[in-house]
């Protein structure tokens, strides 16, 4: 028979804040609907792309504001995991507590769903008659989560068996919760000095593989145009180049812990409010300079106007720090103002959203495979592949986060628990926003 405190929990109650909340830790509405924006954002682009919106808009403006938001998205996305896994340690006063807890709680959080998200990518290959199914290096290097690594070595083991590319993003996840416990300590005494270095390193990086070719030629290397191509496009998706936006999101946390713990609630909305507006207006300054530098390009491949935004240092740490700005501004500004982001609604998205951007290729691969549906880029191709996939990766995000996720985050909890107890400053907990 369940404890009385599980029975009362709601079906899709998240472990990681029902703990945070008990214990005073703070839990901020907001980043669960941006979560929820990104990824909403992410997927509508992938499925407007089949239907051949993207290539229809072409170079218009329509096309550069495509190209600047849905794929660049994904920032919001790093910087979300830097905020909510930093915050913690923050309330903590800098204390990590037990890395074997953590690192049972982060593979929890991560692993069992995108395995099955393997799995299910693996039976829709099987579907479509005639096609090569991956070899063992393909399927280790995907099941590990280090497909995106691993492809920067070895091209030869695509990332997500050639078809789910969208899981990069899982290493760099992965990459970033094995980094945090080596510096969190040291972060939190010198926040804006780690987000320096983090800029240096994601500035570093980029210029790196800008000139890769004459950089080897010092060591007498000697590489085709194939590989530098290869290298630079991959050295995209390694978590140096994404350093900044971890760091952007480890640096909001410091922030909005010890502004609200200096100042009162009401003092911060009226700042908040105010510094919202001039932030909004230089990230869209931004999304315009990213869209223009987007469709820039000559090449035809689809990936091809992300890599060029961000293998600009300017653009890509512009759209980062303004983008962060933006949302430490508006998570502390009056709830009017938050409201789409911090409603029940968008906070409920939020919580299965992880099983959406999971799923939406292996459902777009077996549209592909079994189906014709019309790529003519208009209305009406639109609305026909958004109704066919939105609804059914929402479906599967619910079930996966009801039945998959939230039971194996509830059972890694309870297993470390004793390892590692928050205990966030008095006059934080009193302020804890649940």
């Amino acid at each position: 028979m369940p404890a009385p405190e599980q029975a009362e929990l709601p079906p899709l109650s998240d472990p990681g804040k029902d703990e945070r909340a008990a214990k005073g830790v703070p839990v901020v509405p907001a980043f669960d609907g941006y979560r929820a924006l990104a990824i909403l954002a992410i997927v509508v682009f992938h499925v407007i792309t089949n239907a051949g919106v993207t290539q229809r808009a072409g170079g218009s403006f329509a096309g550069q504001m495509i190209w600047a938001t849905g794929p660049q998205f994904v920032d919001i996305l790093f910087i979300v995991s830097g905020f909510v896994v930093f915050l913690p340690t923050v309330a903590q006063g800098g204390h990590f507590g037990s890395i074997g807890g953590y690192a049972i709680r982060r593979a929890a959080r991560l692993l069992p769903a995108y395995w099955v998200s393997l799995g299910v990518m693996l039976l829709v290959m099987a579907s479509e008659d005639g096609l090569a199914m991956p070899n063992f290096g393909s399927l280790a290097s995907n099941f590990s989560g280090m497909q995106t690594t691993v492809q920067m070595i070895t091209p030869q083991f695509p990332i997500g068996f050639g078809f789910d590319t969208p899981l990069w993003t899982l290493t760099l996840e992965i990459s970033f919760y094995i980094v945090l416990p080596l510096i969190a300590s040291a972060y939190f005494r010198r926040p804006y000095l780690g987000l320096a270095i983090a800029l240096a390193i994601a500035v570093g990086w980029r210029e790196a593989f800008t000139h890769i070719g004459q950089i080897t030629e010092w060591f007498g290397i000697d590489l085709s145009p194939e590989r530098t191509l290869s290298l630079q496009l991959n050295s995209v998706n390694q978590l140096p180049n994404w350093a900044f936006s971890f760091g952007a999101g480890m640096t909001a946390a410091c922030t909005y812990v010890r502004l609200r713990e200096r100042f009162e609630p009401e003092r911060l909305e009226r700042w908040a409010a105010r510094a919202l507006v001039p932030a909004l207006l230089v990230f869209a300054l931004f999304i315009y300079l990213a869209g223009r530098k987007a469709i820039g390009t000559d090449f035809p491949e689809g990936l091809v106007p992300s890599f060029t935004m961000r293998q600009s240092s300017f653009l890509s740490i512009g759209y980062t720090a303004s983008l962060a700005a933006v949302m430490l501004a508006l998570c502390m500004a009056p709830y009017r103002l938050q409201v789409p982001f911090a409603h029940p609604l968008a906070r409920k998205l939020g919580d299965v959203s992880y099983g959406i951007y999971l799923i939406q290729e292996p459902i777009l691969w077996f549209i592909v495979f079994h189906f014709t549906f019309p790529a003519g880029g208009g209305l009406r191709p639109a609305a026909i592949w958004l109704l066919a996939v939105i609804p059914a990766s929402v479906l599967y995000g619910y079930l996966s986060a009801r039945f998959l996720e939230q039971p194996i985050r509830r059972w890694a909890r309870r297993f470390g628990r004793h390892d590692q107890a928050v205990q966030p400053p008095s006059g934080l907990r009193a302020k804890a926003q649940t």
